[in-house]
């Protein structure tokens, strides 16, 4: 499988008109192994063909605003030469709806508007971004520092890192009644990140500065486990025995899905954001109201009250495949995902700038380098670092 930076690199190359022979070998058996990507690469041929993607898909940038497309097509006006560009034999209209395709445009768009700034970054403070980090804390009180070498662990009889690796030896399985069960807690601190397969086969990603309480065993009746914070969840499909999230002030249940929890208590708000399947979202306050969702929709519960939207799934699901991904996003939103990933303090003189941001990044990618292409989308702001703390301070328009 290619990665995203290698095609993004390729459609970078075929848009400049600068591939080698090998290279282009590359991108056309990539093209050829789906037709979204195949479109893909067709409609990236030459400037006004990329516009129009761009344009259609409202994949990155929020073009609805004229203005922002303007700067945009200046900016690749000043990158590309017009005299490499080739034509396609013919272009094909129409909307892209493959996820793969849909991330993969908006790292290029990233990369072709923001290139000069991501590299621009001397005049920036500069914190390290997180990484595997997290703690396993036992019900007997145990707690094993996890190895920041390793991105996950997996819970059977024993626990084991993903590699093979013997975590624990002792951690036993078995049937119990639900009155007997004791939990264990995976944690990770801000900056950190961890992923974990639990006994039933689902595969749960935790973001930074969360909780996961869960059972020393599913008892075969129900599976349930507490989260506080943030975490996508793979649930193993079991017929006749649910799967249920519970979070301070709702409960998620499913049979088998994929879908993204925020819940971090820090936050008005509990967003449930469905990426595949069905999931039920009940309030547990105020009207205990109940509500199923559907694929590319996301459950809001706030003062015990539920609402759900139709949004872009991989603004609420691309950390977990390592990236910021900014989509018409409000300052307190995106701010709020680098204050938890950089562990910063994000301080606001006056109020809060009415500007969005747009774009995508690698969250591997030091600090100076994401506040970059944010300064790109209007960002005023300073970084000092006082009582050993880093903080960012967000200056008013």
């Amino acid at each position: 499988m290619n990665s995203v930076n290698r095609i993004v690199y390729l459609l970078k190359q075929h848009l400049a008109g600068a591939l080698s022979d090998n290279e282009q070998d590359e991108l056309r058996g990539w093209a050829e192994s789906h037709q979204a990507f195949q479109q893909l690469v067709e409609q990236t041929s030459d400037a006004d063909s990329f516009y129009k993607l761009v344009a259609d898909f409202d994949t990155t940038y929020g073009v609805d605003d004229r203005a922002s497309l303007q700067r945009m097509k200046d900016r690749v006006a000043k990158k590309t030469s017009v005299s490499h560009w080739r034509k396609p034999a013919y272009r094909i209209h129409w909307r892209l709806v493959y996820g793969a395709a849909a991330m993969i445009l908006a790292v290029l768009s990233t990369w072709i508007f923001f290139g000069d700034a991501l590299n621009r970054t001397s005049d920036i403070p500069d914190v390290a971004p997180g990484g595997n980090r997290a703690m396993l804390t036992l019900a007997d009180g145990r707690r094993v520092a996890l190895s920041e070498s390793q991105s996950g662990i997996i819970i059977g009889e024993a626990v084991t890192y993903t590699d093979g690796t013997t975590v624990l030896d002792d951690h036993q399985t078995g049937v119990v009644d639900s009155a007997d069960l004791k939990f264990n807690e995976l944690s990770t601190p801000k900056g950190g990140t961890y992923r974990m397969l639990l006994p039933d086969g689902t595969v749960v990603w935790l973001n930074a500065a969360s909780i996961l309480r869960y059972p020393t065993v599913f008892n075969g009746r129900e599976r349930v486990v507490e989260l506080e914070g943030e975490a996508y969840f793979e649930v193993s499909h079991q017929q006749r025995v649910p799967f249920r999230v519970i979070s301070a002030g709702q409960v998620v249940e499913v049979l088998g899905t994929e879908f993204n929890i925020s819940a971090y208590p820090d936050r008005a708000d509990l967003k449930t954001t469905l990426a595949k399947g069905s999931v039920r979202v009940t309030s547990t306050t105020g009207h205990r109201s109940s509500i199923t969702i559907a694929p590319g929709e996301q459950a809001v519960v706030s003062d015990g009250m539920i609402k759900t939207e139709v949004v872009d799934v991989n603004q609420y699901t691309a950390w977990k495949d390592g990236l910021f991904y900014f989509k018409k996003t409000e300052p307190e939103a995106a701010l709020d995902q680098l204050r938890r990933w950089y562990d910063i303090d994000v301080i606001y003189e006056g109020e809060v700038p009415a500007i969005r941001f747009y774009g995508v990044i690698g969250r591997n990618k030091r600090l100076s380098s994401v506040l970059a292409m944010l300064k790109e989308s209007g960002l005023q702001f300073r970084v000092e670092k006082t009582d050993g703390r880093n903080k960012l301070i967000v200056l008013s328009e």
